[in-house]
């Protein structure tokens, strides 16, 4: 049995969906959990598992401020693990960002290599970190769990193709515009934000701003799933979409890097739930997404489309040349008069993501080290 520290503080923002809750998914694997106060589980004498929930995850002075002195000794001693629950954002944790993480601990007299963090970029596993870090993809956990079998036909008014953005990107924007310059947005359904300039991103960098984007973004926004509610309602896995699209072009989190002024360093994060959202619906995907997306899904055992068309922009580094490459082969896709019989060549690749994806259980690495005092295997 596992105690854990029912908290309500540190989770506020995300209690709309108890698959954020880390103990969830031991009960999911048949752990048995106990749900303690802080002061029962101090007390107690029994090992114990604390874990905060930062909207970003460096500077935790505000949450462990007023950790107790007793609190701390049992963190410094073994007793608690203390966890830091990154896995749903996956944030770049930086050399400096690192320092920051590490001095507020320090302030509060907690040694970091008794911390976790659990991380959603896989990449980080392959470097030295003063603390224990975990990488957990945990949207494929959820969307594996939310995952149903699914054989819906298409509309005789599919369009060819589906990419939605809910929040505004310049690579996003830019993925968009070109379909609208290459006369192509009436062979999708698509969603995006509404967008008056430039300083409606977070930072645009990578294009030049021009006259004709600047026309084009005068027909923002564009409506295709009205979201609303809870925080967790873009995790729903909608068949509508399998109905009325053929291909997913998926615009990841991230497609250059979450420092654009950098050259791409190998650094980076794990899909999100926009490419298990295809993978559940069994549908043929296309990724704007860093470097090596595709390579890594195959490394996890999932198969991509090389056998059908180019995927080489995933091996592109440079990204404006792979936001070339990408608007390329919708172009070329578009154009295919067998393009029925092509997304039907792809069923069995469908098929076995879909498998793979109800198959896999990412949250295992996860469990073992979050309950490592109980020797989990």
């Amino acid at each position: 049995m596992v105690n854990f520290i029912l908290t309500s503080h540190n989770v506020k923002d995300f209690i709309s969906d108890k698959k954020i809750i880390i103990h969830y998914w031991f009960k999911k694997n048949s752990i048995d959990v106990n749900l303690m106060t802080l002061d029962q589980a101090i007390y107690s004498g029994e090992n114990f598992v604390y874990t905060l929930y930062p909207k970003e995850p460096w500077d935790i002075s505000e949450h462990i401020k007023k950790f107790s002195t007793e609190l701390v000794d049992c963190i410094n001693s073994g007793r608690c693990n203390l966890v830091v629950n990154d896995a749903i954002e996956g944030h770049i944790w930086s050399k400096n960002n690192i320092k920051i993480f590490i001095d507020s601990l320090k302030k509060e007299v907690i040694d970091p290599s008794k911390v976790i963090v659990l991380s959603q970029s896989w990449s980080y596993i392959y470097n030295d970190m003063p603390f224990r870090m975990v990488h957990w993809l945990w949207h494929e956990s959820v969307i594996s769990e939310n995952a149903k079998p699914i054989d819906v036909p298409r509309h005789n008014f599919a369009k060819k193709f589906l990419c939605l953005n809910m929040y505004n990107k310049q690579d996003r924007f830019y993925f968009i515009y070109q379909m609208y310059k290459n006369n192509l947005l009436e062979e999708f359904n698509f969603s995006h934000s509404k967008v008056t300039s430039e300083d409606d991103f977070d930072i645009w960098n990578i294009w030049p701003w021009t006259d004709d984007i600047t026309e084009f973004s005068k027909t923002t926004p564009h409506i295709y799933d009205n979201i609303e509610g809870p925080y967790f309602t873009f995790i729903e896995i909608n068949p509508k979409h399998r109905q009325d699209n053929y291909i997913y072009v998926v615009t990841e989190s991230v497609f250059n890097d979450n420092r654009p002024y950098d050259f791409f360093d190998g650094m980076t994060r794990d899909t999100s739930e926009k490419t298990w959202k295809p993978i559940a619906l069994k549908m043929p995907f296309i990724m704007s997404h860093q470097p090596f997306a595709l390579k890594r899904l195959r490394d996890m055992g999932y198969k991509t489309f090389h056998t059908i068309w180019d995927e080489s922009y995933d091996e592109i580094v440079d990204c404006n040349k792979r936001m070339t490459a990408i608007v390329d082969l919708v172009k070329s896709l578009n154009s295919r008069e067998d393009f029925v019989d092509m997304i039907e060549s792809c069923d069995d690749i469908v098929e076995h993501n879909f498998k793979m994806l109800k198959l896999r259980s990412p949250e295992q690495d996860m469990i073992r080290e979050v309950g490592s005092f109980l020797n989990i295997k």
